[in-house]
């Protein structure tokens, strides 16, 4: 569950090879922490609903934060059972629908081996209970507490082992479930940029841009290298700078048109109102940086399959002795 390296995948076959022993524990743990809260909140109206029985609402509404309204005791008395209920009634109502929804997205995108369109309003949910349960830790520990039966001194109790229960879940599954989502969102962006950049390949207009390019990643790397041994690089510099002034150049010549095509492809948000300048760096950043990744994904699988190969190895001669 705890393991984050499926955020170095770029294949949507890469990413389900995690779906077992990472995905599907904190999607369990995802449900659990919403079904949870669920639980406690249910538990909370409960003990409510008997210290109203208990005590009265009359006597509630004169010890409750609405006692010295200069109203009517009618309208206090309904305000002490807004007060009382609708928090914890609209929580049971946000979280029932969460657990429905969640679960439905997580069949959805088993089904479609794309957990790209996770749900995700009810996180937005957990994460204003998550806000609320910090206020109500740090606002208890300046309160103090008088003449209190013992059903408020339950309902506390509950309620604070609730909101912490509600910040811990969040800290250890919440995130992680829409860390899911976004390596999803991100294997997406990556293969449709390289959609992009193959379709682009076959302008005229681009076909140098593309070049330079891979020429630049491959110069990097061997920079990389020599820079160890060699600090002299101010005329390597020079040159990719130059190279870059050039195909910014070339890209500037293209109708917006063109511009804002790759621009969609790659979902660069806000592209409409951008400068045409901005835009074209932003591109010229885009494909550089994805072959970059193309290079260095490369790069990991390679030594995996030499690590595999040299364990291959070393068990055969094991076997021999």
């Amino acid at each position: 569950m705890f393991d984050k390296s499926f955020f170095n995948e770029r294949s949507y076959e890469g990413l389900w090879t995690h779906y077992k022993k990472t995905f599907l524990p904190i999607f369990i743990a995802t449900i659990f922490s919403f079904a949870f809260i669920l639980f406690f909140e249910l538990i909370s109206i409960g003990l409510q609903i008997a210290h109203v029985s208990k005590l009265g609402l009359a006597e509630l509404t004169n010890s409750g934060p609405y006692a010295k309204w200069s109203v009517n005791d009618g309208f206090k008395q309904g305000l002490t059972l807004l007060y009382l209920f609708t928090l914890p009634s609209f929580v049971i109502v946000i979280f029932t629908l969460s657990i429905v929804y969640i679960s439905i997205s997580i069949a959805k995108g088993k089904k479609e081996k794309d957990f790209s369109n996770l749900a995700g309003w009810p996180v937005i949910a957990y994460l204003v209970t998550f806000i609320n349960s910090i206020i109500f830790v740090i606002t208890l520990v300046f309160t103090r507490f008088e003449n209190i039966d013992a059903i408020s001194i339950i309902r506390i109790t509950i309620q604070v082992i609730s909101a912490i229960t509600t910040i811990v879940f969040y800290l250890l599954f919440i995130r992680r479930y829409m860390w899911v989502k976004s390596s999803y969102i991100v294997v997406k962006q990556y293969l449709e940029s390289i959609r992009i950049q193959n379709e682009l390949k076959n302008d005229p207009n681009f076909q140098n841009i593309f070049s330079f390019i891979n020429r630049y990643s491959e110069n990097n790397n061997n920079f990389e290298e020599e820079s160890k041994n060699n600090n002299n690089n101010s005329s390597e510099l020079s040159e990719k700078e130059a190279k870059r002034k050039e195909n910014f150049d070339k890209l500037m010549e293209l109708p917006n048109e063109k511009l804002f095509d790759a621009a969609k492809g790659l979902f660069i948000s806000g592209y409409e109102t951008m400068s045409k300048e901005k835009l074209v760096n932003i591109l010229l950043d885009i494909f550089e940086k994805q072959e970059q990744d193309k290079q260095n994904y490369s790069s990991n699988e390679k030594e995996e399959i030499k690590i595999e190969e040299t364990d291959a190895v070393e068990s055969d001669n094991l076997e021999e002795k």
